[in-house]
């Protein structure tokens, strides 16, 4: 999918006291409930998801949508809050918080993004970035960069540890953030807050 679809999609509501839009607005990971349906009965189009709950628990009697039971064992899953406000999170990174990372390797790593990804890459050739950073970016997304953990993929290295710092494993978020003399450099450049807080959750 292109990028801002992907950052657009990488967003959902957490549910909380259920103020909002039971069809129309996202909480579920497989999208809007509205697209999970044949068709959103007149009486429901306004409901909201805390006219369905009742003590955390879905009251199926008060929707005239018809739901499959594989959509309905979903929400039953749901693990609810109604003590706290419905609150926008970041699906890709387990505490919600987004991450200019997490959406890297959201997007490098998952499989469904990044044959997309790669299939629209032309786009990026049209950008006014400078040609030797469309370069790097066009080696990252096509593992063609020479670390060694892509160089044993395609079995041109023996290991994937980093020679130069003896890390268990050359990443490509290694070479960019890990590596102890690319955080230097970062925190030289005033970003230390940022990379000590992705450093401390294994972002």
């Amino acid at each position: 999918m292109p990028t801002n679809d992907f950052l657009e999609d990488g967003f959902k509501y957490r549910v909380g006291r259920g103020d909002i839009y039971l069809f129309f607005e996202k909480w579920l990971d497989e999208g809007l409930l509205f697209n999970q349906v044949e068709l959103v009965h007149e009486n429901n189009s306004h409901l909201c998801t805390k006219d369905v709950l009742v003590n955390s628990e879905w009251r199926w009697d008060v929707m005239h949508t018809q739901l499959s039971q594989d959509i309905k064992q979903i929400m039953i899953n749901i693990i609810l809050d109604i003590n706290t406000k419905d609150k926008i999170i970041w699906s890709y990174y387990s505490i919600g918080c987004y991450t200019a990372n997490s959406a890297f390797q959201s997007l490098i790593y998952e499989p469904a993004n990044n044959s997309s990804l790669l299939g629209n890459w032309s786009c990026v050739w049209k950008t006014s970035l400078p040609e030797h950073i469309k370069l790097f970016l066009w080696l990252a997304f096509h593992e063609s960069m020479s670390i060694n953990l892509f160089r044993l993929k395609r079995h041109v290295a023996i290991v994937c540890s980093c020679y130069r710092c003896e890390a268990l494993e050359e990443s490509l978020l290694h070479m960019l953030q890990d590596r102890p003399i690319v955080i230097n450099i970062w925190r030289k450049l005033n970003l230390v807050s940022v990379i000590d807080f992705n450093i401390q959750n294994k972002i």
